[in-house]
């Protein structure tokens, strides 16, 4: 049999290793940041749900010929490039 002050020890130590392993890993992952199993079906369903949702919005994008919005590009350059463009103030003078 151990004396008790062994016995404490042993107890006391164990629970600070594992306050101390809690602690690391609630700062490297916080509760609430990875989803349980539960909820896992769930969060799948919905984003393949939004992934339909884009694709059939896209499809409409390209259908109308405005997929040039959804590269994100500027939207002021024509869709043929830099080099079709016109000098400045060539078309439209006042008459006067």
């Amino acid at each position: 049999m151990q004396p008790p002050a062994l016995l404490t020890l042993e107890i006391g130590v164990s629970l600070l290793v594992a306050m101390v392993f809690l602690a690391a890993t609630e700062v490297l992952i916080p509760s609430g940041t990875v989803r349980g199993p539960v909820g896992f079906p769930k969060a799948v369903r919905r984003r393949f749900a939004r992934t339909r949702g884009y694709a059939w919005l896209s499809r409409i994008f390209v259908r109308h010929g405005l997929e040039r919005f959804l590269t994100g590009g500027s939207r002021r350059a024509p869709p043929n490039g830099p080099s079709s463009r016109r000098p400045c103030g060539s078309r439209w003078r006042r008459p006067g």
